[in-house]
């Protein structure tokens, strides 16, 4: 008997393929953690490593293309942005006054973090009837994709992918005004 533990199974991704997807990440995750307060805590090399992390611990993902990585890191970016999001809906909870006078202090632009709640939310709503769309609208917005790119990746039309996107995008606007209306 051994006393070796046995290493656990991981996803492998070529070097030539991080290689290339890489730079594109941190621009996808600029985009998403870039307009934040200086000395916000999710920094866009942070949330790419964090992201790349899981992905590398996963078993089994089938990673053939960069295309592939980014859809599927799309995913993960997102839960990533959203527990964080949430972690600091919490701290301000927890901090009362003083987290809500920094809040307007620093002003409503620098915080995303509840506009990122209600998008998860929204995406949510639209995965319970348009489950497509809704995964359209993922790899559009948290995976920086383009319709050619995401049409690619789901083996569908370009076109297919517009009207998906198209109707999704109108059903999330008539969300928001029915928050805005209701709130």
């Amino acid at each position: 008997m051994s006393d070796a533990i046995a290493p656990l199974p991981t996803t492998r991704i070529p070097s030539e393929l991080m290689t290339r997807a890489y730079s594109r990440l941190r621009q996808i995750a600029r985009g998403h953690v870039g307009h934040e307060t200086v000395g916000h805590t999710l920094q866009p090399t942070a949330l790419v490593h964090e992201a790349l992390l899981r992905v590398l611990r996963s078993k089994g993902a089938q990673i053939n293309t960069e295309d592939d990585l980014c859809g599927l890191l799309a995913t993960i970016m997102r839960h990533i942005l959203v527990d964080h999001a949430r972690a600091k809906q919490s701290r301000k909870r927890r901090e009362g006054a003083v987290a809500a006078k920094q809040e307007l202090a620093a002003g409503p632009e620098h915080d995303q973090s509840e506009r990122l709640l209600e998008l998860h939310t929204m995406i949510e709503q639209l995965a319970k009837t348009q489950p497509n769309a809704a995964r359209y609208i993922e790899l559009y917005y948290f995976g920086g994709m383009d319709s050619q790119a995401i049409a690619k990746l789901c083996g569908i039309s370009r076109r297919s992918v517009q009207l998906e996107i198209a109707l999704a995008r109108r059903t999330l606007l008539e969300q928001i005004t029915l928050r805005t209306r209701n709130g």
